[in-house]
């Protein structure tokens, strides 16, 4: 009797297993596929402005302007820029003015022997010494300077002389005398005629 009762449980058994079997639902794999699409980039419109339209924009005349041959380029207006020279490179007019050589002739009018040789000495250092000699006559009281050239230089110069007689020498106050019209027979800018002030 059990062993009926075990073989219609196998059948059964079986008859189950054959039945879900039949009923199971297939597993169907459904492999996604991603497709990747390929976006072109953007395309970035470039306005262009015409020469006329750059120029109304900033109300200047177009022919301010300065054209560049292309349709893609917008037309810029460049500004002139002057060059400014730096200051250490700057021109300074030189206004110096190169003067005259001065000729002097010195004379005795005192009678000190060597007397008009030793002021040459203390002149020549900066002045042309044409000639060195004796006065017509040697009773001169006070030192002349005459001035035959008469320009501000020649004043500078008698000036100059006065300083170093009284600088140089026993001279004090020389007298300097400025002759108005030039004498031809003097071929000196100044004269000197020492006086007995000079010892």
């Amino acid at each position: 009797m059990k062993s009926k009762i075990l073989l219609v449980g196998f059948i059964i058994l079986a008859v189950v297993l054959i039945f879900t079997g039949c009923n199971t639902p297939k597993v169907v794999t459904e492999t996604t596929t991603t497709q990747t699409e390929t976006i072109a980039p953007e395309t970035t419109a470039i306005e262009t402005t015409t020469t006329e339209e750059a120029a109304a924009a900033k109300g200047l005349a177009p022919e301010n302007k300065i054209n560049v041959a292309s349709s893609d380029v917008t037309v810029v207006e460049i500004d002139k820029v002057s060059k400014i020279a730096p200051e250490d490179n700057i021109a300074v007019e030189d206004n110096t003015v190169e003067q005259p050589m001065v000729s002097l002739s010195i004379f005795n009018g005192n009678g000190i022997d060597g007397s008009a040789k030793r002021v040459s000495e203390i002149l020549e250092v900066k002045y042309n010494i044409l000639k060195v000699g004796n006065a017509a006559h040697f009773d001169y009281p006070d030192t002349e300077i005459r001035l035959y050239t008469n320009t501000p230089y020649m004043e500078k110069v008698a000036s100059d002389i006065e300083i170093m007689l009284r600088n140089e020498t026993t001279i004090s106050k020389p007298i300097i005398i400025r002759y108005p019209v030039m004498d031809e027979l003097i071929d000196s800018d100044i004269i000197i005629v020492l006086g007995t002030d000079c010892k």
